[in-house]
């Protein structure tokens, strides 16, 4: 494996640590607050994993303090950071530009202005979760077994944002936050530690990480999420790009096998769909691969 595959692959799961620390704290505060006024038991309960955490690391509750909420809106001392798509969708809903709301989504709308879908392959969970769906569907065929592969049309994703849009718009209600998974993957961390049951949100991650898995690879990535299709157009002008040269390119296909998305980077240099994972890069045998900025001398040999 390629360092920045590592190097990828520790930010995801950092990230979900990361979550799963917060949803931790926020169900130890809670409980905290609700045993005030009780009396002690003869017995004291048994410590739960962020308790014994606590108590050797002093440091992680006097960080996680200050951080609150998850990847839709997450707070951080008093700096807000939110998704694009709940600031979108949150104005359509409410018919009111939130000028404070707005500047939360700038740091994630910077990050892909400069370098495209990033949020897909270095810090969504799902990603993470449907890489690893991947892997698995691979190790199944190559033992044998036939998986049907049902193609759904990329542009799926942007009639399903465009619907969901006009929806929260019309009803003043959230659509697009019930099924976009980072947001839901969340609130399955925030059941789990509040009250220790799998609800809704679990559910929908394992529907879709099952049909990945046996129907569709990568499916819901390329053609189904609504987030990721926002990222993809707010990254369709982006700054760092992913270079084909048609002079080295043998036309061998091992790049077109990696990617998740099947965007034939053997045919031309990756659109707006590309999020950077560098698996085609790494399965190209001869470097016709690169990233490049527009206009750069030498991009194109």
């Amino acid at each position: 494996m390629k360092p920045y595959t590592i190097a990828r692959h520790c930010i995801q799961i950092s990230v979900v640590a990361f979550l799963c620390l917060i949803a931790a704290h926020s169900a130890n505060d809670m409980e905290l607050f609700r045993s005030k006024g009780k009396l002690q038991d003869v017995f004291a309960p048994e410590k739960t994993f962020y308790s014994q955490l606590a108590e050797s690391i002093p440091m992680v509750p006097r960080v996680l303090k200050h951080v609150t909420g998850n990847l839709w809106h997450l707070k951080v001392a008093s700096v807000l950071i939110s998704d694009p798509l709940a600031v979108l969708e949150g104005t359509a809903a409410s018919h009111d530009f939130n000028y404070t709301l707005m500047i939360s989504a700038i740091p994630l709308i910077i990050l892909t202005l400069l370098l495209g879908r990033v949020f897909c392959s270095f810090i969504c969970p799902i990603g993470l979760i449907l890489e690893l769906s991947a892997g698995i569907r691979s190790l199944i065929s190559k033992a044998g077994f036939n998986l049907i592969v049902i193609r759904i049309p990329a542009w799926t994703k942007y009639l399903l944002l465009a619907v969901g849009l006009i929806m929260a718009y019309v009803t003043s209600g959230y659509v697009l936050a019930w099924i976009y998974a980072p947001r839901l993957f969340s609130m399955a961390l925030d059941n789990y530690f509040i009250t220790g049951t799998l609800r809704f949100g679990f559910v929908f991650i394992c529907a879709i990480t099952l049909i990945d898995l046996l129907a569709t690879r990568r499916g819901w990535c390329t053609a189904v999420c609504p987030g990721g299709a926002l990222f993809s157009l707010l990254g369709a002008g982006r700054l760092l790009r992913l270079k084909h040269s048609e002079s080295r390119c043998t036309q061998c296909g091992d790049c077109r096998e990696k990617c998740p998305y099947d965007l034939r980077p053997d045919l031309q240099s990756p659109n707006m769909e590309c999020d950077n994972c560098k698996a085609c890069v790494h399965a190209c045998p001869e470097s016709a691969l690169t990233y490049r900025v527009p206009h750069q001398k030498g991009a194109d040999k």
